[in-house]
């Protein structure tokens, strides 16, 4: 009798992992390298797909370097996720050798070339910072959300329905941030940042954009840049720069100092997403919770 029971308890387990591994070979996993990328994925995706998300709050993705458990999941992934034009730098390779074996969708690709900003300081020679206009972000989602439906058809109506129900959040959302930032007399308009990675941003609100570093912040800052910038500031009368959660410190509060011996008391505005999202529970832990945050931040402190 004992000998029936251990055979049935065993047949009864077995039946439970082959069911708990079908579960888990139902889903999809789309596997992704920063988490602005991650929250767009969420957004569209249907329940039956899992996102994972390569690069977490703080992360900047100009210096990243994957991990071991970063290259298993990306072998193991159904589709790759990635920005493109170079902004995931040190993973280039990477990525592009996988491209031969795995599905492999750049955001960047579904944005127009006229909506580009151009520069040398990258490969493609273009500013990789889209999402900081939201208009150019939301080609660059659609475009996510229809490359997904073209590689799973059976869900495009799952696809549609998300991506829809996104759009009225999403534009329901901006407009309001940008009442914020609209509130700032156009006169008053300039930003002082650690990394130029508010170009789209700037552009589109048309803000002056001053910054310690390029696009890239692979290059350190130098005392010449901090000198000629602190003459900027200074002679505009600017109130405050911005740290980035994704950017280390040190160059804003050089230029901090350098201001202030000049009699100029720059102050820090506090700290402006920039490469990364924030951490669970930050209230910037999505997209639209970043921009939103930003526009305040940088409205209270330029208003």
């Amino acid at each position: 009798m004992t000998r029936k029971i251990t055979i049935l308890s065993l047949l009864f387990c077995a039946i439970q992992i082959s069911c708990n591994n079908q579960k888990q070979e139902d889903y999809t996993t789309i596997v992704c390298t920063t988490n602005i990328i991650g929250d767009l994925l969420q957004q569209i995706c249907p329940d039956n797909y899992k996102v994972v998300c390569m690069m977490g709050p703080g992360v900047d993705p100009h210096i990243y370097k994957p991990k071991p458990s970063d290259i298993r999941d990306l072998q193991d992934a159904d589709v790759i996720v990635k920005n493109g034009l170079h902004l995931e730098g040190k993973m280039s390779e990477i990525l592009e050798n996988l491209g031969a074996e795995k599905m492999i969708i750049s955001v960047a690709e579904g944005i127009s070339d006229s909506s580009y900003i151009t520069t040398s300081e990258f490969q493609d020679g273009v500013d990789p910072h889209l999402w900081f206009d939201p208009c150019i972000w939301w080609q660059g989602i659609e475009y996510t959300a229809n490359k997904l439906k073209e590689y799973f058809p059976e869900d495009a109506q799952k696809f549609d329905d998300k991506l829809n129900t996104y759009k009225k959040l999403f534009f329901t959302s901006i407009s309001a941030t940008e009442d914020i930032i609209f509130s700032i007399p156009p006169e008053q308009r300039v930003l002082v940042t650690a990394h130029d990675a508010f170009s789209y941003f700037a552009k589109r609100y048309e803000f002056e954009l001053l910054t310690i570093q390029g696009l890239s912040t692979q290059v350190d800052f130098s005392i010449k840049t901090i000198e000629e910038l602190s003459n900027s500031i200074v002679e505009k009368k600017v109130p405050c720069a911005f740290v980035e959660s994704s950017v280390p410190k040190k160059s804003i509060n050089t230029l901090i100092s350098v201001c202030r011996q000049k009699g100029h008391n720059l102050r820090l505005g506090g700290t402006l997403y920039s490469d990364a999202l924030g951490a669970p529970q930050s209230s910037s832990e999505t997209y639209l919770g970043m921009f939103r945050n930003n526009a305040k931040q940088i409205a209270n402190c330029l208003n």
